[in-house]
């Protein structure tokens, strides 16, 4: 995530207004949230090594370009909300056999 820090603010988004929501089980990363900060940019395929992951939210920034392929091989994954952004591109056409466990995935 550094890729989004410049300076002291969040790209395009004050501190004071960051809200992100970490959920840690057994010592590692469950829940990441990060939704409605208004981040630009690039999402970071090093999300992907959070492998423990159940629940990823994106949601509501201005993130632009491909969703990392990498995101889809996180099989640990079963929510992901990735919509109101500005990303472009198509889902991977395994991503139901690489994310096993997704139940809920939210694009709009």
């Amino acid at each position: 995530m550094s890729s989004w820090i410049s300076n002291e603010t969040m790209v395009g988004s004050p501190m004071s207004h960051v809200f992100t929501v970490l959920n840690v089980r057994d010592n590692k990363i469950s829940d990441l949230n990060i939704a409605g900060n208004v981040f630009h940019g690039y999402v970071p395929s090093n999300i992907a090594g959070l492998t423990n992951l159940l629940a990823l939210s994106l949601s509501g920034n201005k993130l632009q370009g491909a969703c990392p392929p990498e995101l889809f091989n996180i099989s640990s994954l079963e929510i992901m909300y990735i919509g109101l952004n500005m990303l472009s591109g198509s889902l991977p056409m395994d991503f139901g056999s690489k994310l096993p466990n997704l139940v809920v995935l939210s694009t709009i």
